[in-house]
């Protein structure tokens, strides 16, 4: 399609014409939409529902509200695509609308003389069904850079109306048809749709200006549509934002004109508006584009506020901001923002510093604010500025109004840290007659961020706070049942504790104990349970206030048996313990790896890494058991499997602990050196503790004792059991599977002569519940006892155990549980296009051999999603990749079985091509799938770069 530059007309008046439809009217800019000038390359897509077109017929060109101070030269590759869709929003980053079903309806640049309404008409008109929503894709091509402050203007939506991806770089330009993760937002381009006409238009531009709320009521007008309702209008406003339908009880009627006056709203509340029009026989507009508004609060004597229950970047109700300023950076915020766990205010300059901009965050009005009795108290932190001046002014204000003007009542030099440090700021002596508090934000440097958490408007207390920094729970001594509790003596006369679990908000709440000294015992505890816990002052005037919550957690209850695998979640299990200590400590990591590489710890273990540390000598790097109520009975064993990203000698230590908080009294049970290498296989380790009858430790730790510089140690499978009457058996090995039987073999681990089998379905976790039998098959001359499981289902995945009989004495315990698969019955046709089977898996009945000397660990063969530049359909095809194998290895994908191979009857077709690199298949038959499989070449086929 050719490629052209236009003038645009900039249409200063109001647009009077019947066959267009506009959509918004919002003021928002530096959204990125419909795409974004500063930027080398955009491509976004906005979605404009059906209800608010309210047309069909043919679109034959669109307008965006242009608003900056240049022509756009750099701006001039613009390709627009409009699509039909069901989508109501952006499900996820990457859900776009596929270029499949996009249809191009522009391609080229446009000159801009001025701000204001941009035409672009298209190369053909887009016939529009007026029944599905539609989208609205914009790529922009051009590799330049216009000015920060050429933006189009934007209205606010529902949320992810729009999607949206940008590049600063010229070789990473967006691709239509294969565009990447993007970032979804509410916000959509003022838009006008020419060429089609509402036959009942609906109302557009729903609002309620802010001079026309008030706590009680609030005045909503509209753009009244080209064709007057006969009707009138109608409305609905609520408190929820679910949008009517047409059986939903309408609030009222406007028999004409084009406003309501709402009364009798509460204050302090967030309502919802619709508006539809009412046109002849009967016949109703769809309603608008929701339009959402809070009226105002009434004043407040007391509040606290943690920005916990608000969605970001939004502020509570109540609460309001001031952005403002001629110079004023795109990227300058207030805003709420999650920061860890919780959520914060952010306020920050962005990418200049102009002491002419003015940032506030502005608190409910406060209806005691000259009465001399209260203080406001916050939490706030600040960081970047690259080490220039930050601070928090403390403003009154007498209106919260974008115009309000602000008088400094103190300063409040904030600490730059990651963490909040507490202030109070006393009004006591305030003669003013404002009743707003404000945050202005103030900075030296560009860069610069404030963080506001926690803040509270609350009575002078009577009695001194006690230093919330010196409340402290001493860990060491925390148990399961039992806590201290210590802070600083302020000069009190006594003290009150609150505390409850950790759900508790208000101490007056929780259970209130009395102290006479700056300690408490809290008793009663409940084991392995999050508390918060407060404190406050206890004078003869009256009592302080709350401090806090500090939180702590009481500990587990002791374990009898442990068995853990760590595949559960990747976070590390309750009751088991990190312990790290050391003078001369690196980087140490403890922490839940993800393992697909090691046999018998698929798909997690725990990783220990000494991060340079000197873990065999003063640093302690102990990965540390739940507490253990039995461990100096000298009846049990602990066990766990190991494997090393790099073994030194005696580099595992299994120690005993008094504390899973300390090292102090450690001692020594065990020493190992673990393995590592190309067999990949962790290795059980064993430690009997019938030599430790009586020991008076609870905890066992795994502790790494490694003397290289930086390793890491791999632990899975930690057990602890009774010690068994009878020697464990050895790793169970599955062989001549065939599609109703296979054989079992396995090592002996003492003199026994019967063993007991167990299977079932690969999801059974308990083998005393499976089907069970005895075997006394031993071949002496290889030291292999073995047993055959027969009656099978074909292509069915089993479960085995096998333990030790020793008669009267008892049994030994189960090995460790192996799975495999029956094979599948033979078929006589294949059909196969992999796309219902995962990425790098085989499909049901495929298999697959990778054997060699020369095998890179690379080499694949597996399904994967088809390249870009195949013709064959998507989505998946199966993939042999050779890396850096040798020409003698055999990477094969195997078939099912086949009944009529040798037939002479049949054919095999397929599609295949090669990337990167020449290469050919040889297509053969094997006598089975088995790894050794004898492989027979047929047929050589020379592959091409095409599909």
């Amino acid at each position: 399609m050719k490629k052209i530059t236009f003038c645009v007309l900039m249409v200063l008046s109001v647009f009077m014409g019947f066959s267009q439809v506009s959509i918004g009217v919002g003021n928002s800019i530096y959204t990125g939409l419909p795409f974004e000038p500063v930027n080398l390359y955009s491509y976004t897509q906005t979605i404009y529902r059906a209800s608010d077109i309210n047309a069909s017929g043919s679109i034959s060109s669109l307008k965006w509200h242009f608003t900056g101070v240049d022509q756009l030269e750099n701006s001039q590759d613009v390709t627009i695509y409009l699509a039909h869709t069901t989508k109501n929003s952006f499900a996820s980053d990457d859900d776009w609308v596929s270029l499949n079903d996009l249809t191009l309806v522009y391609t080229g640049g446009f000159e801009i003389n001025e701000s204001g309404w941009v035409e672009i008409p298209f190369d053909q008109g887009f016939a529009y069904n007026g029944i599905d929503n539609l989208v609205v894709a914009v790529k922009e091509n051009h590799p330049g850079n216009d000015s920060n402050y050429d933006e189009f203007y934007n209205s606010v939506g529902p949320a992810n109306t729009s999607i949206a991806t940008w590049s600063w770089f010229e070789d990473i330009n967006p691709n239509p048809a294969t565009p990447p993760y993007g970032n979804r937002m509410p916000y959509y381009p003022n838009i006008i749709f020419e060429g089609i006409t509402q036959a009942c238009p609906t109302p557009f531009a729903v609002h309620a200006h802010s001079e026309n709320i008030g706590t009680t009521t609030a005045t909503i007008d509209w753009e009244a549509p080209v064709n007057i309702p006969s009707a009138g209008s109608q409305y609905f406003v609520s408190t929820s934002p679910l949008a009517p339908n047409d059986d939903t009880e309408i609030s009222g009627t406007v028999a004409t004109g084009n406003s309501i006056a709402l009364t009798n709203l509460s204050a302090g509340t967030v309502y919802y508006v619709w508006v539809r029009s009412a046109c002849e026989n009967g016949v109703f507009s769809p309603w608008s584009t929701v339009h959402s508004f809070v009226t105002v609060c009434n004043p407040t004597t007391a509040f606290f506020e943690s920005f916990d229950e608000v969605a970001p970047p939004y502020l509570p109700t109540c609460w309001t901001k001031i952005v403002r300023g001629d110079n004023l950076n795109e990227f300058a915020r207030v805003e709420t923002e999650g920061y860890g766990d919780t959520q914060v205010i952010r306020m920050t300059n962005g990418n200049t510093q102009d002491p002419t901009d003015e940032l506030l965050l502005i608190a409910p009005e406060i209806g005691n604010l000259t009465a001399g009795t209260h203080r406001l108290k916050f939490s706030a932190w600040d960081k970047g500025g690259g080490g220039a001046l930050i601070n928090v002014q403390i403003v009154t204000l007498s209106d919260n109004t974008p115009e309000a003007t602000y008088t400094l009542y103190t300063t409040i030099d904030t600490e730059s840290s990651f963490t909040g440090t507490d202030y109070i700021v006393d009004f006591a002596g305030y003669d003013g007659t404002d009743t707003f508090v404000g945050f202005k934000f103030n900075a030296a440097g560009w860069g610069s961020i404030v963080h506001l958490d926690n803040i509270r408007w609350e009575p002078i207390p009577p009695c001194p706070d006690v230093d919330a920094t010196t409340i402290e729970v001493e860990d060491l001594i925390t148990t399961e049942s039992t806590a201290t509790l210590s802070w600083a003596n302020d000069g009190a006369v006594s003290w009150e504790v609150s505390y409850g679990v950790s759900t508790l908000t208000n101490p007056d709440s929780g259970t209130i104990v009395p102290a006479t000294d700056a300690t408490k015992d809290l008793t009663a505890l409940t084991p392995n349970t999050d508390y918060n816990v407060w404190v406050r002052s206890i004078c003869t005037e009256g009592n302080g206030l709350w401090i806090g919550p500090v939180t702590f957690k009481t500990e587990c209850e002791g374990v009898t048996a442990i068995n853990e695998n760590f595949d559960v979640s990747e976070a590390i299990p309750a009751c088991w313990r990190k312990l790290i200590n050391g003078p001369t400590l690196g980087s140490p990591s403890i922490y839940v790896a993800g393992i697909d590489w090691l046999s018998y710890s698929i798909p997690n273990a725990i990783s220990l890494g000494s991060g340079y540390s000197d873990t065999d000598g003063v640093d302690n790097i102990i990965f540390v058991t739940p507490k253990i109520s039995n461990l100096g009975a000298g009846t049990h064993r602990f066990k766990f499997r190991a494997f090393s990203g790099g073994p030194a000698a005696n580099d595992i230590q299994v120690v005993l602990l008094s504390s899973n908080k300390s090292t102090q009294g450690m001692t020594v049970a065990a020493t190992f050196t673990s393995t590592s290498g190309l067999s990949q296989d962790m290795i059980e380790y064993v430690v009997n503790f019938d030599q430790f009858d009586g020991i008076s430790e609870s905890y066992i730790g795994i502790r790494m004792n490694s003397s290289l510089p930086s390793g890491t140690l791999y632990i899975d499978n930690i057990v602890w059991e009774p010690m068994p009457p009878c020697a464990d058996t050895g790793i169970v090995s599955i062989s001549n599977i065939e599609t109703d039987s296979a054989k079992l073999s396995w090592t002996p681990g003492g003199d026994e002569t019967m063993w007991q089998v167990a299977y079932g379905s690969a999801t059974a976790t308990d083998p005393e519940t499976q089907t069970l039998f005895t075997t006394t098959t031993f071949d002496a001359d290889n030291s292999l006892a073995s047993a055959n499981l027969s009656e099978l289902t074909a292509a069915t995945i089993y479960k085995v155990w096998v333990r030790s009989m020793c008669g009267e004495d008892g049994n030994g315990q189960w090995s460790v549980p192996v799975t495999f698969k029956t094979d599948c019955n033979a078929v006589d046709a294949i059909s196969e296009n992999f796309d219902t089977t995962a990425n790098k898996m085989m499909p049901e009945c495929w298999s697959k051999i990778l054997r060699g000397e020369t095998l890179s660990s690379a080499a694949v063969v597996e399904v994967a999603p088809v390249p870009e530049n195949l013709l064959q359909t998507a989505p998946h095809t199966i993939n042999i990749f050779k890396a850096t194998s040798g020409v003698d290895d055999d990477m094969i994908i195997v078939s099912p079985e086949l009944t009529n191979l040798s037939a002479g009857t049949h054919r095999l077709t397929f599609f295949a091509t090669y990337l990167y690199a020449g290469a050919s298949l040889q297509i053969g038959t094997l006598n089975s799938n088995n790894p050794d499989a004898v492989f027979t070449p047929l047929e050589d086929v020379e592959l091409t770069t095409t599909s």
